[in-house]
């Protein structure tokens, strides 16, 4: 049984990691795109990419999100403190560390976590997954405001 479990959670995650590297070729538009990892059922971290315009070269280390609900369902989102350290690691290396949710209503919001305000903080009662009632867990979280994403979208 766990290892069904994880096969749904697993699917689940590819799915919105896809929807998100569906949707980064229209931002990023005018780049050209290099993934240096996506879509790893073992990453700490869901999509490592670079935009390289004729100038400049830009690292991302970015958190994929798909939500079953609206964008505004509710007016702030969650990032657990430990997905938020790992991708903070990574911008001590030159990575821009990005949270990116795709919603049900086709709209998507993106944080820059170097350019966002991620000193709100508590703790929070979650299902242990999204997938299958597995109970409860109590995780650290960083509240992220609607109003505060960086970008946002239609996915389509």
């Amino acid at each position: 049984k766990r290892l069904l479990v994880m096969s749904k959670f697993n699917d689940y995650d590819r799915k919105g990691q896809q929807k998100v590297m569906n949707i980064l070729p229209n931002l990023f538009s005018g780049c050209t795109l290099n993934f240096e990892q996506h879509i790893d059922d073992n990453g700490k971290v869901d999509i490592f990419m670079s935009a390289t315009t004729q100038t400049r070269m830009y690292k991302y280390a970015i958190e994929a999100k798909d939500r079953w609900y609206t964008h505004n369902y509710f007016d702030t989102w969650v990032l657990e403190e430990d997905k938020y350290k790992e991708l903070m690691k990574h911008y001590e290396n030159g990575y821009k560390p990005i949270y990116f949710n795709t919603f049900s209503d086709n709209k998507y919001l993106v944080w820059d976590l170097s350019k966002t305000d991620c000193t709100h903080t508590g703790n929070l009662t979650t299902p242990k997954t999204t997938v299958e009632d597995r109970g409860k867990v109590t995780r650290k979280r960083i509240f992220l405001p609607v109003s505060g994403a960086t970008y946002s979208g239609t996915t389509y």
